[in-house]
């Protein structure tokens, strides 16, 4: 995704429908607060969504619905997604 930093320590977590953060296999997931901080003067990222992410966010229900990935952060605006499969 891309985004445009608005502070100086830019960090978003990936959350399911149940608002339960994602563990992300990444140098940069600060494990302590279960986020993801992206390095100083970075203007896009990518993670990889993981099997048990993707089945994870299609299941959940919380009463509303059973699909959702919430992007929960501080410091950032996203202001483009880009998907992509093999």
């Amino acid at each position: 995704f891309h985004y445009c930093t608005i502070s100086s320590d830019p960090q978003i977590a990936v959350q399911d429908a149940n608002w339960t953060k994602f563990t992300i296999d990444d140098p940069n997931f600060d494990a302590q607060y279960e986020v993801l901080k992206f390095p100083d003067n970075s203007t896009s990222y990518e993670i990889e969504l993981t099997q048990h992410i993707l089945s994870t966010a299609m299941t959940v229900d919380d009463g509303w619905s059973t699909t959702a990935f919430i992007l929960g952060g501080n410091g950032l605006t996203i202001t483009k997604i880009t998907l992509t499969g093999n």
